[in-house]
């Protein structure tokens, strides 16, 4: 099915044009005449006969999602093989500076990666996301094909030397029948003579078997080396290289190579168990970047390599580096964290730890990191790190002056109120993801902290939500405060009149906190917030209360997702954490 478009249509989906080979297609001619136009195309499926033949002169973005190998085309009857496809497209358009791709059991073909290497003009940006490892195209199938034949010629083989035998068998009876008993001897000699043979024979035989199985894993192992080194190499290509794999391809093993243009690395993997710890690649593959400026390390399944990193710092491999980003790093202990942040060689401008699940940030790691790199932050996250205390958070606020991002677990409102410090970001800071916690009878604290709020004056997004996942592993008071939903009370007589200044809001969120709104606090935020475009959370405790002030919100086109009232979903949801054993009430907080 081809989907014919109105020109108004093609001048407003230019920017992003979605080739979907499951539900409808695009219309080859429509596409060739507006191709002029066409700034980032999205291929889902397969990418029908003749499509990849289109030059399209401003096309900077090409994603690939989900693309099938070989695919019967209905509207040619004709086998397409994607990967021919594919190739022909990036070849007839060179100019393509960012590439996505993500499917499940298809890998791209040398082809593909050879014209990336040698033909794009400036590529910037590579993301891959993938299954399973990297496999070298054509390899099976050749060794397959070697073996099969082999097999054909050692049948051919066996049956003629079997008639062979068998007509020397006949011969020999014959003779048999007609020679006196003095032949006997000479009969069984001779057939002495022909087992030895056929037993060096054989012995030879098997002995060529297995060279020729040698060299079949020698030339598997260089086909499958030619790959990654084809593959590697249009990498080296990018400035910009993010790997979304369960095993990273094999870096090193062909040779020195260094990627020389890469400044932003980032290395994930799904949550799967993998064969190979492929930890030392991965090491090879950082130190092969001496331009980095921007490292993204998300290894659910492989282990942090702290020594291996803390070393390239040591000897200055990465001079340029200014932005860590270490996610899912159990293994990252305090110490471990206080040389990397001793060790880097500039001050940081944006440091990322989520879901450390060990003591880091602890206080060795956090006196290095205020500093060296509190005057320089711009982005901070540290979410699920139970070592980060709500003074530590406070000393953020109170000491970063060009802190824009901010996120982190909680923050005591009476750390907030009793501090004297002003938050020094006040003129810098967008966002604002972190939850206020507020103990027993502390209401009247709700006016001091919007009070110290008010003066983000630049604030864009405010989330005050709780994440539960890590709640078990906090003290004591904010297990209680979560469990209540105790935080800021987003009402007028709470002092939420004192952000009236915050005239760029856009998101404000409150997942999880106890709220009683009504209909004249959700007025003040529909005319104080004039960009405001989303708000997340339940508006009240009572479900009739909450649709009735999200149909408000919703009458100016304000975003409120739909809420879950059901006790049910509640317990189910987040009843885990509330029964799982308090921390330590002695913990600092």
């Amino acid at each position: 099915m081809t989907l014919a478009l109105p020109e108004e249509i093609w001048q407003m989906i230019a920017s992003n044009v979605i080739c979907n080979g499951s539900s409808g297609m695009i219309d080859l001619q429509t596409l060739r005449k507006h191709a002029p136009l066409i700034e980032a195309i999205t291929i889902s499926k397969f990418l029908p006969k003749g499509f990849g033949y289109i030059k399209l002169p401003k096309l900077k973005t090409l994603r690939l999602l989900d693309i099938c190998k070989n695919v019967n085309d209905s509207m040619s009857g004709a086998c397409l093989d994607m990967a021919v496809s594919l190739a022909v497209l990036v070849n007839r358009n060179p100019h393509i500076i960012h590439l996505e791709a993500s499917f499940v059991n298809y890998e791209l073909s040398n082809r593909f990666w050879k014209v990336l290497a040698t033909t794009w003009a400036a590529p910037v940006s590579l993301s891959l996301e993938r299954s399973k490892p990297l496999e070298a195209k054509g390899t099976n199938l050749l060794i397959k094909r070697k073996r099969e034949a082999k097999g054909t010629d050692l049948l051919i083989k066996h049956k003629k030397e079997a008639r062979e035998l068998t007509l020397t068998q006949k011969r020999s009876r014959e003779r048999e029948g007609q020679e006196a008993n003095g032949k006997e001897k000479k009969k069984k000699k001779k057939k002495r003579v022909v087992e030895e043979e056929k037993k060096k024979e054989k012995k030879e035989k098997e002995g060529k078997e297995v060279e020729e199985e040698e060299e079949e894993e020698e030339e598997e192992k260089e086909i499958e080396e030619l790959d990654e080194l084809c593959f590697w190499t249009a990498c080296a290509r990018f400035k910009e290289l993010s790997l979304n794999f369960p095993d990273i391809p094999s870096f090193g093993s062909f040779g020195e190579q260094t990627l020389e243009r890469v400044e932003t690395l980032r290395l994930s993997k799904p949550s799967v168990r993998t064969i190979n710890d492929q930890r030392q690649s991965e090491l090879r593959l950082i130190r092969a970047c001496p331009n980095l400026r921007h490292l993204c390390w998300d290894m659910k399944t492989s282990s942090f390599p702290t020594f291996g990193l803390t070393e390239g710092l040591r000897v200055k491999k990465w001079p340029f580096l200014t932005n860590l980003v270490f996610r899912n790093t159990p293994q990252l202990m305090d110490v471990g964290l206080q040389s990397i942040l001793n060790l880097v060689p500039n001050p940081l401008t944006e440091f990322e730890l989520h879901n450390s699940n060990s003591n880091a940030p602890g206080p060795l790691s956090f006196e290095v990191l205020q500093s060296r790199h509190f005057q320089s932050l711009e982005r901070l996250s540290l979410k699920g790190c139970s070592g980060f205390t709500s003074k530590m958070a406070q000393s953020v606020l109170e000491n970063s002056p060009k802190l824009e991002y901010f996120a982190a677990d909680y923050i005591c409102m009476n750390d907030v109120a009793q501090s004297p410090m002003p938050w020094v970001c006040e003129s810098s800071l967008k966002e604002l993801w972190i939850f206020f916690a507020r103990q027993e009878n502390q209401d009247h604290l709700d006016s001091l902290v919007f009070g110290m709020i008010a003066s983000l004056r630049r604030l864009e997004k405010l989330d005050l939500s709780m994440d539960m996942i890590n709640l078990p592993a906090y003290p004591k008071v904010i297990q209680e405060s979560a469990r209540l939903g105790r935080s800021l009370s987003l009402r007028l007589d709470a002092g939420l009149g004192q952000l009236e200044n915050l005239k760029q809001l856009e998101y404000i969120g409150f997942d999880r906190t106890t709220q009683r709104l009504e209909k004249m606090d959700v007025g003040w935020m529909e005319s104080t917030w004039r960009r405001l475009m989303t708000v997340s959370g339940k508006l009240s405790d009572d479900e009739e209360r909450h649709k009735e002030l999200a149909e408000m919100f919703s009458k100016r086109s304000v975003i409120c997702p739909v809420q879950r009232f059901s006790y049910e979903y509640e317990k189910e949801e987040y009843g885990r954490y509330f029964e799982m054993e308090d921390a330590d009430s002695d913990v600092e907080y």
